[in-house]
């Protein structure tokens, strides 16, 4: 693998046409689907950046850079795309590429032309993977395992390429996120469909964070440091312990959900403060 061309050719690339052609991993997408169709295929644009990494207390307010990421990321992505995502089946590769495009967004919107593998330290992926990932992926249970494999892999080849090292520090948080991650998904959905009491008064007030966890009688919510019972009557998961933003309300017999805006795994609490704000 000559990733040595791809650097040495970096630099006539960037006004090159294949810049204007190449967003996220769309050249080698289209040069596998004209392999199928004769016709040309439709491409999506991928270099639209998503709204911005949110202005709350969950993450210091970064604003979206409206570039693309640099050259020899955009080459190492489309390498491994081209020997590890187009050889699966097409169903397979769908995923994959979704899970690859949500990266590509995190990463220009976050870093653009300065980002580097490196910058890809635990406070930065513990934000990506068990913040940014729920508020913008819309996914379920299955989709967050196969964005996480997806990244173990492309993490794996980066590291087996000698291009960098991040693959030991996203292992670190693999091992508790392949399952926190997907509960925390199936808990925010059902929370969502069984756990909201509505409120009469104004919905629109600023989200907060409180931790959810499971007590001898049943499920509390820590609210003005300290732990109330909360209006969650039949939640499944006893064993686990979530950050939840949104709105809540107290009442004489404890704590009700108004509105969820989110639904977060909880890893290492004094390390994942850093990135969720104390509650």
């Amino acid at each position: 693998m000559q990733l040595e061309e791809y650097d040495r050719r970096s630099e006539e690339t960037r006004t090159a046409p294949w810049e204007n052609e190449f967003r996220i991993l769309g050249w080698t997408i289209q040069r596998a689907a004209e392999r199928d169709r004769s016709e040309k295929p439709s491409v999506p644009s991928m270099s639209e950046l998503p709204e911005t990494v949110k202005a709350m207390p969950l993450w210091p307010v970064v604003e979206p850079k409206e570039e693309d990421l640099p050259v020899r990321i955009m080459q190492q992505l489309e390498q491994f795309h081209m020997n590890h995502v187009i050889p699966l089946q097409k169903g397979t590769q769908k995923f994959y590429n979704h899970s690859l495009e949500l990266l590509y967004k995190y990463l220009a919107a976050r870093f653009g032309q300065r980002f580097d593998w490196n910058m890809l330290d635990e406070e930065t992926l513990t934000h990506f993977l068990a913040v940014w990932y729920i508020d913008h992926a819309k996914t379920t249970t299955r989709g967050s395992r196969i964005f996480l494999n997806t990244l173990k892999h492309l993490f794996r080849w980066l590291d087996q390429e000698g291009i960098c090292d991040v693959y030991e520090r996203f292992r670190k948080l693999y091992v508790t996120l392949i399952h926190a991650l997907p509960t925390a998904v199936e808990a925010g959905r059902w929370i969502r469909q069984h756990g909201l009491s509505p409120s009469g008064e104004r919905n629109d007030e600023e989200s907060v964070m409180v931790m959810l966890a499971m007590s001898s009688t049943g499920p509390v919510l820590r609210v003005n440091d300290r732990w109330v019972p909360a209006h969650l009557a039949g939640f499944p998961w006893t064993n686990q312990r979530f950050w939840v933003r949104g709105r809540f309300e107290l009442d004489d017999e404890g704590c009700r959900i108004s509105r969820v805006d989110g639904v977060y795994p909880v890893l290492l609490p004094d390390k994942q403060l850093k990135v969720l704000g104390n509650p």
